[in-house]
Protein backbone atom coordinates (compact mmCIF):
# COMPACT_ATOMS: atom_id res chain seq x y z
CA UNK A 1 0.00 0.00 0.00
CA UNK A 2 2.87 2.47 0.72
CA UNK A 3 4.35 1.77 -2.41
CA UNK A 4 1.52 2.61 -4.18
CA UNK A 5 1.00 5.54 -2.71
CA UNK A 6 4.72 6.68 -2.96
CA UNK A 7 4.73 5.79 -6.86
CA UNK A 8 1.87 7.61 -7.16
CA UNK A 9 2.90 10.27 -5.73
CA UNK A 10 6.09 10.34 -7.75
CA UNK A 11 4.02 10.03 -10.93
CA UNK A 12 1.50 13.49 -9.88
CA UNK A 13 5.23 14.52 -9.57
CA UNK A 14 6.31 14.07 -12.90
CA UNK A 15 3.44 15.40 -14.77
CA UNK A 16 3.23 18.35 -12.59
CA UNK A 17 6.92 18.74 -13.58
CA UNK A 18 6.12 17.75 -17.33
CA UNK A 19 3.04 20.85 -17.83
CA UNK A 20 5.64 23.12 -16.23
CA UNK A 21 8.24 22.65 -18.89
CA UNK A 22 5.29 22.57 -21.39
CA UNK A 23 4.39 26.16 -19.86
CA UNK A 24 7.88 27.63 -19.82
CA UNK A 25 8.81 26.58 -23.36
CA UNK A 26 6.00 28.00 -24.40
CA UNK A 27 6.49 31.40 -22.74
CA UNK A 28 9.82 31.56 -23.74
CA UNK A 29 8.62 31.62 -27.70
CA UNK A 30 8.11 35.52 -27.22
CA UNK A 31 10.88 37.91 -27.48
CA UNK A 32 12.39 38.32 -23.32
CA UNK A 33 11.95 41.76 -21.88
CA UNK A 34 14.96 42.92 -20.13
CA UNK A 35 14.17 44.36 -17.04
CA UNK A 36 14.71 48.07 -16.70
CA UNK A 37 17.53 49.47 -14.86
CA UNK A 38 19.15 45.70 -15.58
CA UNK A 39 20.43 46.97 -19.28
CA UNK A 40 24.29 46.97 -20.55
CA UNK A 41 26.12 50.00 -19.84
CA UNK A 42 28.65 51.49 -21.76
CA UNK A 43 30.51 55.04 -20.98
CA UNK A 44 32.90 56.41 -23.21
CA UNK A 45 35.69 57.88 -22.15
CA UNK A 46 39.21 57.69 -22.48
CA UNK A 47 42.15 55.21 -23.97
CA UNK A 48 41.70 52.91 -21.38
CA UNK A 49 38.84 50.05 -21.22
CA UNK A 50 37.14 48.81 -18.34
CA UNK A 51 35.07 45.65 -18.84
CA UNK A 52 32.92 45.21 -15.90
CA UNK A 53 31.14 41.29 -15.65
CA UNK A 54 28.60 40.97 -13.60
CA UNK A 55 27.97 37.40 -11.51
CA UNK A 56 24.93 34.45 -12.00
CA UNK A 57 21.93 35.71 -12.09
CA UNK A 58 22.71 39.45 -11.41
CA UNK A 59 22.90 42.50 -13.70
CA UNK A 60 25.06 45.52 -14.49
CA UNK A 61 22.91 47.55 -11.79
CA UNK A 62 25.47 45.56 -9.42
CA UNK A 63 28.71 48.14 -10.66
CA UNK A 64 27.37 51.83 -10.22
CA UNK A 65 29.25 52.14 -6.65
CA UNK A 66 33.15 51.18 -8.84
CA UNK A 67 32.48 53.73 -11.24
CA UNK A 68 34.15 56.06 -9.09
CA UNK A 69 37.36 54.18 -9.54
CA UNK A 70 37.04 54.93 -13.47
CA UNK A 71 36.82 58.44 -14.11
CA UNK A 72 35.50 59.20 -17.62
CA UNK A 73 38.54 61.18 -18.88
CA UNK A 74 40.96 58.40 -18.49
CA UNK A 75 38.49 55.50 -18.97
CA UNK A 76 35.72 53.85 -21.32
CA UNK A 77 33.22 51.59 -19.21
CA UNK A 78 31.94 48.70 -20.46
CA UNK A 79 29.07 46.20 -18.00
CA UNK A 80 27.22 44.07 -20.82
CA UNK A 81 24.32 42.56 -19.44
CA UNK A 82 25.31 38.56 -19.87
CA UNK A 83 23.02 36.35 -22.28
CA UNK A 84 19.95 34.92 -20.19
CA UNK A 85 20.73 37.34 -17.18
CA UNK A 86 18.01 40.58 -16.63
CA UNK A 87 14.53 38.51 -18.01
CA UNK A 88 13.56 35.86 -16.30
CA UNK A 89 14.90 32.31 -14.55
CA UNK A 90 13.41 30.94 -17.54
CA UNK A 91 15.51 32.38 -19.91
CA UNK A 92 18.20 31.75 -17.67
CA UNK A 93 17.64 27.88 -18.34
CA UNK A 94 17.96 28.44 -21.80
CA UNK A 95 21.21 29.63 -22.35
CA UNK A 96 24.75 27.73 -21.23
CA UNK A 97 28.24 29.08 -19.80
CA UNK A 98 29.54 29.09 -23.30
CA UNK A 99 26.74 31.59 -24.25
CA UNK A 100 27.24 33.97 -20.90
CA UNK A 101 31.38 33.92 -22.40
CA UNK A 102 29.99 34.81 -25.65
CA UNK A 103 28.18 37.64 -23.89
CA UNK A 104 31.35 39.07 -22.29
CA UNK A 105 34.25 38.49 -25.38
CA UNK A 106 31.78 40.31 -27.65
CA UNK A 107 32.01 43.63 -25.00
CA UNK A 108 35.67 43.12 -24.62
CA UNK A 109 35.96 42.50 -28.46
CA UNK A 110 33.83 45.99 -28.64
CA UNK A 111 36.22 47.88 -25.85
CA UNK A 112 39.56 46.42 -28.07
CA UNK A 113 38.32 48.45 -30.76
CA UNK A 114 39.50 51.88 -29.53
CA UNK A 115 41.08 50.99 -26.10
CA UNK A 116 44.82 50.65 -26.06
CA UNK A 117 44.50 48.89 -22.61
CA UNK A 118 42.01 46.67 -21.09
CA UNK A 119 41.07 46.10 -17.53
CA UNK A 120 38.51 43.13 -16.30
CA UNK A 121 36.55 43.44 -13.60
CA UNK A 122 34.40 40.53 -12.25
CA UNK A 123 32.19 40.16 -9.46
CA UNK A 124 31.60 36.35 -8.83
CA UNK A 125 31.48 34.03 -11.81
CA UNK A 126 31.98 37.24 -13.83
CA UNK A 127 35.44 36.65 -12.84
CA UNK A 128 35.38 33.24 -14.09
CA UNK A 129 34.39 34.56 -17.61
CA UNK A 130 37.19 37.32 -17.44
CA UNK A 131 39.76 34.65 -16.21
CA UNK A 132 38.75 32.55 -19.80
CA UNK A 133 39.39 35.98 -21.31
CA UNK A 134 42.75 36.61 -20.12
CA UNK A 135 43.84 33.18 -21.19
CA UNK A 136 43.05 34.26 -24.66
CA UNK A 137 42.47 37.49 -25.15
CA UNK A 138 45.35 40.34 -24.08
CA UNK A 139 44.53 41.67 -20.95
CA UNK A 140 46.38 43.93 -18.95
CA UNK A 141 44.62 43.67 -15.42
CA UNK A 142 42.21 41.48 -13.77
CA UNK A 143 40.41 42.13 -11.10
CA UNK A 144 38.60 39.43 -9.32
CA UNK A 145 35.80 39.96 -6.60
CA UNK A 146 34.30 37.18 -4.48
CA UNK A 147 35.13 34.66 -8.19
CA UNK A 148 35.29 30.91 -7.24
CA UNK A 149 36.65 28.00 -8.66
CA UNK A 150 35.74 25.75 -6.64
CA UNK A 151 32.66 26.15 -3.85
CA UNK A 152 33.79 25.24 -0.09
CA UNK A 153 31.96 21.97 -0.61
CA UNK A 154 32.34 21.45 -4.61
CA UNK A 155 31.02 17.81 -4.98
CA UNK A 156 28.12 17.78 -2.28
CA UNK A 157 26.80 20.91 -3.73
CA UNK A 158 26.57 19.51 -7.12
CA UNK A 159 25.32 16.48 -5.45
CA UNK A 160 22.05 18.27 -3.64
CA UNK A 161 21.58 20.56 -6.77
CA UNK A 162 21.33 17.44 -8.97
CA UNK A 163 19.07 15.69 -6.16
CA UNK A 164 17.37 18.92 -6.03
CA UNK A 165 15.97 19.56 -9.58
CA UNK A 166 13.75 16.20 -9.30
CA UNK A 167 11.67 18.10 -7.65
CA UNK A 168 12.01 21.80 -8.37
CA UNK A 169 13.11 24.01 -11.03
CA UNK A 170 13.96 26.40 -9.20
CA UNK A 171 15.01 27.96 -5.21
CA UNK A 172 14.25 31.09 -3.61
CA UNK A 173 17.97 32.98 -2.66
CA UNK A 174 18.83 33.36 1.01
CA UNK A 175 21.65 35.80 2.38
CA UNK A 176 23.78 34.75 4.74
CA UNK A 177 24.03 37.17 7.24
CA UNK A 178 20.17 37.98 6.08
CA UNK A 179 20.98 41.73 7.38
CA UNK A 180 22.39 42.06 3.14
CA UNK A 181 19.73 41.02 2.15
CA UNK A 182 17.63 44.13 1.87
CA UNK A 183 20.43 45.74 0.01
CA UNK A 184 21.27 42.80 -2.41
CA UNK A 185 17.18 43.46 -3.44
CA UNK A 186 17.45 47.22 -4.04
CA UNK A 187 19.37 45.94 -7.20
CA UNK A 188 18.08 44.01 -10.25
CA UNK A 189 19.09 40.94 -9.92
CA UNK A 190 16.72 37.52 -9.69
CA UNK A 191 15.03 36.17 -6.43
CA UNK A 192 15.51 32.59 -7.20
CA UNK A 193 17.87 30.52 -8.61
CA UNK A 194 17.50 28.23 -11.54
CA UNK A 195 18.45 24.94 -10.60
CA UNK A 196 19.22 24.06 -14.20
CA UNK A 197 21.82 27.09 -14.91
CA UNK A 198 23.18 26.49 -10.90
CA UNK A 199 24.58 23.17 -12.21
CA UNK A 200 25.90 25.01 -15.36
CA UNK A 201 28.37 27.05 -13.03
CA UNK A 202 30.47 23.62 -12.56
CA UNK A 203 31.21 23.60 -16.16
CA UNK A 204 32.47 27.40 -15.94
CA UNK A 205 34.13 26.87 -12.85
CA UNK A 206 35.93 23.74 -13.98
CA UNK A 207 36.70 25.39 -17.37
CA UNK A 208 38.03 28.72 -15.45
CA UNK A 209 40.60 26.39 -13.47
CA UNK A 210 42.20 24.85 -16.02
CA UNK A 211 42.67 28.08 -17.35
CA UNK A 212 44.52 29.77 -14.91
CA UNK A 213 48.02 28.62 -16.40
CA UNK A 214 47.56 30.62 -19.17
CA UNK A 215 46.48 33.82 -17.66
CA UNK A 216 49.38 36.80 -17.56
CA UNK A 217 47.62 39.48 -16.44
CA UNK A 218 48.14 41.58 -13.66
CA UNK A 219 45.89 40.22 -11.00
CA UNK A 220 43.98 41.86 -7.92
CA UNK A 221 42.18 39.12 -5.94
CA UNK A 222 39.60 39.87 -3.43
CA UNK A 223 37.93 37.54 -1.13
CA UNK A 224 36.16 37.84 2.32
CA UNK A 225 37.15 35.44 5.30
CA UNK A 226 33.17 35.55 5.59
CA UNK A 227 32.13 33.85 2.43
CA UNK A 228 30.39 31.09 2.59
CA UNK A 229 30.49 29.79 -0.58
CA UNK A 230 34.03 29.58 -0.56
CA UNK A 231 37.43 29.61 2.14
CA UNK A 232 41.04 30.31 1.43
CA UNK A 233 41.80 27.34 -0.09
CA UNK A 234 39.86 28.96 -3.24
CA UNK A 235 42.38 32.13 -2.78
CA UNK A 236 45.21 29.23 -2.56
CA UNK A 237 44.35 27.97 -6.08
CA UNK A 238 43.98 30.69 -8.27
CA UNK A 239 47.30 32.72 -6.82
CA UNK A 240 49.27 29.54 -7.22
CA UNK A 241 48.47 28.31 -10.44
CA UNK A 242 48.05 31.76 -12.50
CA UNK A 243 50.90 33.24 -14.49
CA UNK A 244 50.89 36.22 -13.51
CA UNK A 245 54.07 38.14 -12.65
CA UNK A 246 52.42 40.91 -10.48
CA UNK A 247 49.51 39.24 -8.73
CA UNK A 248 48.16 40.33 -5.03
CA UNK A 249 45.67 38.57 -3.12
CA UNK A 250 43.70 40.28 -0.31
CA UNK A 251 41.44 38.49 2.04
CA UNK A 252 38.95 41.20 3.86
CA UNK A 253 37.40 40.48 6.98
CA UNK A 254 33.46 41.64 6.18
CA UNK A 255 32.76 41.51 2.65
CA UNK A 256 30.77 38.41 2.34
CA UNK A 257 30.57 37.12 -1.28
CA UNK A 258 30.04 40.40 -2.94
CA UNK A 259 30.69 43.64 -1.19
CA UNK A 260 27.44 45.22 -0.23
CA UNK A 261 27.67 48.14 2.37
CA UNK A 262 29.56 51.36 1.47
CA UNK A 263 32.37 50.68 4.10
CA UNK A 264 33.78 47.83 2.63
CA UNK A 265 32.60 49.30 -1.04
CA UNK A 266 35.06 52.46 -0.07
CA UNK A 267 38.13 49.73 1.04
CA UNK A 268 37.67 47.80 -2.17
CA UNK A 269 37.61 50.89 -4.54
CA UNK A 270 40.90 51.75 -2.66
CA UNK A 271 42.67 48.90 -3.13
CA UNK A 272 41.66 48.63 -6.49
CA UNK A 273 42.83 52.37 -7.39
CA UNK A 274 46.55 51.29 -5.44
CA UNK A 275 46.45 48.26 -7.25
CA UNK A 276 45.97 49.73 -10.56
CA UNK A 277 48.54 52.77 -10.09
CA UNK A 278 51.27 49.80 -8.48
CA UNK A 279 51.39 47.70 -11.95
CA UNK A 280 51.53 50.90 -14.55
Amino acid sequence: MIKTILLFGLAVLLVLRIKGKIKRAKNMKKKPKVMKGAESKFIKGGKEGVLLLHGFTSTPDEFPWILKNFPKKKYTVSAPLLAGHGTSIEHLDTTTWQDWYRSAEKAYKELRKSCEKIIIVGSSSGGNLGLLLASKYKVDSIVLMGTIVKFKFHEAIRVLASITGIFTDKIKKRHFPRVIEKEINKKRHYRFIPIKSFKVLFGLMKESRNALSNVKSNLLLIQSNDDFLTNKNNVRCIYKQINSKNKEAIIMDSAFHIPVFEKERKEIRSLITRYLDQVK
